[in-house]
């Protein structure tokens, strides 16, 4: 929730109607020795009321009924019954949301998020845009495009790229196109076609224009019945499944 206000979404609401207890103290920094015994909920929202003033954050009172919960964007779950997350998962992604559902335990946390069956994802790995300054680019069928060599132009088959200040080849500035192969580290091909265009005479940037891409995701109900498998270290292969039946 912390970090939430201060992302500065527009509005958070904060559902938790148990009392406070004194080890609670111990891991929840929003609350104070007065507010033992008493709701979580309404202490913790106004003290993250306080980080941002932007953000409008409230404590929801109502039981999340289906209907309740299709009237949010973004629902993130924890300290739920599996049985609990696979009802608010399906109601809120039914009504076109976001589902979240976080737990820990001990040295083991579980995480699980369901963003419905067409999520527009525009940036896939959060890496600035790679850019090369150009040296030279042919009129071949389709050009290459060979970039300076104090710098490898990072680009795979299928990324878009967009040219400016490209000098003789002047119509080359502002096209987008898409590279069709990858000769080395410093060289690439484009589906431009280049041949009435004039000669290129010096320089021009070559920046990458990162495109979106649709991801569907799973409900947790068929996920647990079909879990994938992501192998993060080669050494604990094991681990996966018998970690996944204990979380269940």
């Amino acid at each position: 929730a912390k970090n939430i206000c201060l992302a500065g979404v527009r509005s958070l609401m904060v559902k938790d109607g148990s009392p406070a207890t004194w080890s609670d103290l111990s891991g929840n920094f929003y609350l104070s020795p007065a507010d033992v015994g008493s709701p979580r909920a309404p202490p913790c929202a106004a003290r993250l009321a306080e980080l941002n003033p932007y953000v409008r954050v409230g404590v929801e009172e109502r039981d999340l009924t289906d209907e309740v919960l299709a009237s949010y964007k973004v629902v993130v779950l924890t300290g739920a019954t599996l049985e609990e997350q696979m009802r608010v998962d399906e109601a809120v992604t039914s009504a076109g949301g976001c589902f979240v559902a976080a737990d820990a335990f001990g040295l083991f946390a579980s995480v699980f998020c369901d963003f419905g069956d067409a999520f527009v994802v525009h940036d896939t790995n959060g890496e600035p845009e790679a850019s090369s300054l150009v040296l030279s680019i042919t009129k071949d069928s389709p050009p290459l495009i060979t970039v300076l060599e104090d710098k490898r132009h990072d680009l795979a088959v299928d990324d878009v790229v967009r040219f400016s200040n490209v000098v003789g080849m002047d119509e080359l500035n502002g096209t987008e196109a898409r590279v069709t192969s990858v000769r080395d580290p410093f060289s690439f091909e484009v589906d431009v076609d280049v041949s009435s265009f004039g000669d290129h005479v010096r320089g021009g940037d070559v920046v990458q224009v990162k495109q979106p891409v649709t991801v569907s995701f799973r409900r947790l109900r068929d996920a647990l019945e079909r879990p994938g498998g992501v192998v993060c270290d080669f050494m604990k292969m094991h681990r996966a499944l018998p970690m996944h039946v204990a979380f269940r």
